[in-house]
């Protein structure tokens, strides 16, 4: 590790801070191996110290012990309904309408495919410079029924530009609360508002918001979003990923992997498919419950916490960052990419460089 010098007034404001936190308690609840500074949150979280335990009575005694029985002595079968109201306690949503599900790539091509079933437009709407993921689904979706065009939203759109893309003949949008390369936030209120005015369904990814902003989908007119629990949740790489669809479109239009566990009746084994009439439909086949129980964990902690405390420190920290930051974007010719607005601005800084980027 290299020894940084950190002048004394910049330490004494860190050290100022730290004692001011009225989070700092739960940096205890995580593992950050000695001599870390981790900046990288927006990518992977850090793994909650109970996590180890928690896998080792899973595997030995869950998986080892029980075995089958597991999948209802231990709850297994109930992982994804029961994380998923936990989830909604502080998405703003109400139970029975979040559901924990394979990843945010499929689930997008579920949720663009429920959407198309329940309008005769044709048209989906995507940021150009959303997450590349994100665009492949789309155009997939696409590919995989006749007559459905995508267009595109300019790179870096504000709330404005946004809006004035959702013209009359787009069917469903997918946009991302924060978006990944810039950290720019849209006004979800204000697009959803729009939105319906147009009859237009918007999707909202939700992967680098849900755990670092105050997420409030009911109250901010969401229909329908997405979302992944390894970054800001602290899931563990590739931990499941969540869905999330309002009660009032529940059992209205067609989820095109028709997967045993989003069955009405899963264990009667029929041959033939019926949706489950609720958030379940939403599912497809058998999951990983030992990756379900690591997530959890995470979900556990940020339940407890008070976002709209981790939202001011989170805007505090980029705010610190920025500061820190300057004499070396002057000296080594950086660029920002990300909003210095606070209105405007997720939960990390996104930096560009000419000619060193990729190599930063």
């Amino acid at each position: 590790m290299t020894n940084i010098t950190v002048p004394t007034t910049i330490a004494q404001k860190a050290h100022k801070l730290d004692d001011e936190d009225s989070l700092k308690n739960y940096k205890d609840l995580f593992h950050i191996p000695d001599g870390v500074i981790y900046l990288d949150g927006n990518s992977l979280g850090v793994m909650v110290k109970t996590v180890p335990e928690r896998v080792e009575h899973s595997v030995r005694c869950d998986f080892g012990d029980g075995l089958i029985r597991s999948w209802n002595d231990a709850g297994w079968v109930s992982l994804p309904q029961r994380i998923g109201d936990r989830l909604a306690n502080f998405l703003g949503a109400d139970k029975g309408e979040v559901i924990m599900t394979d990843t945010i790539s499929i689930n997008l091509f579920k949720l663009i495919s429920y959407a198309l079933s329940l309008t005769n437009k044709t048209t989906i709407l995507v940021e150009h410079s959303t997450f590349p993921s994100d665009m492949y689904v789309a155009d997939g979706v696409a590919q995989s029924r006749n007559g459905v065009t995508v267009n595109h939203i300019p790179d870096n759109a504000n709330t404005e530009q946004v809006i004035e893309s959702l013209t009359d003949d787009i069917a469903v949008a997918v946009l991302s609360d924060v978006n990944f390369k810039t950290a720019r936030i849209l006004d979800m209120a204000k697009i959803n508002a729009v939105a319906k005015e147009k009859d237009i369904m918007v999707i909202w990814d939700l992967a680098h918001s849900a755990g670092a902003l105050d997420v409030n989908l009911k109250r901010d007119g969401a229909l329908m979003a997405v979302g992944c629990t390894y970054k800001y949740l602290n899931g563990g790489p590739g931990s499941p990923a969540f869905v999330y669809v309002d009660k009032s479109l529940h059992g209205k239009g067609h989820q095109p992997i028709s997967g045993w566990f989003s069955h009405q009746n899963m264990f009667a084994m029929s041959p033939d498919y019926t949706p489950a009439p609720d958030i379940r439909q939403f599912q497809t086949g058998t999951f990983s419950a030992i990756a379900y129980t690591i997530a959890e964990e995470g979900i556990k902690i940020w339940e407890t916490a008070d976002m709209k405390a981790v939202r001011t420190k989170s805007l505090a920290m980029t705010d610190f960052f920025l500061e820190l930051m300057q004499p070396i974007i002057k000296e080594h010719n950086f660029g920002m990419a990300t909003p210095l607005d606070h209105s405007e601005r997720g939960s990390h800084v996104s930096l560009t460089h000419p000619e060193y980027g990729y190599a930063i």
